[in-house]
């Protein structure tokens, strides 16, 4: 027998469903590895300036 888990955090997800379908799909993250696993779901990391990528470095 082996298991696999997936978590989420609930701070991370915008409502119930969008917290389980993270959770969820960490779960088989963690199945695809090799199985007794546990994986953590990571929220999508945003730039704090969304500018900050397009606009050139003239230094």
């Amino acid at each position: 027998m082996t298991i696999s888990v997936g978590i989420s955090g609930v701070a991370a997800a915008n409502g119930l469903d969008h917290w389980l379908n993270m959770a969820d799909a960490a779960m088989y993250i963690a199945k695809k590895k090799g199985r007794n696993r546990v994986e953590v779901a990571e929220p999508v990391r945003l730039p704090l300036d969304p500018l900050a990528k397009t606009v050139p470095d003239w230094r």
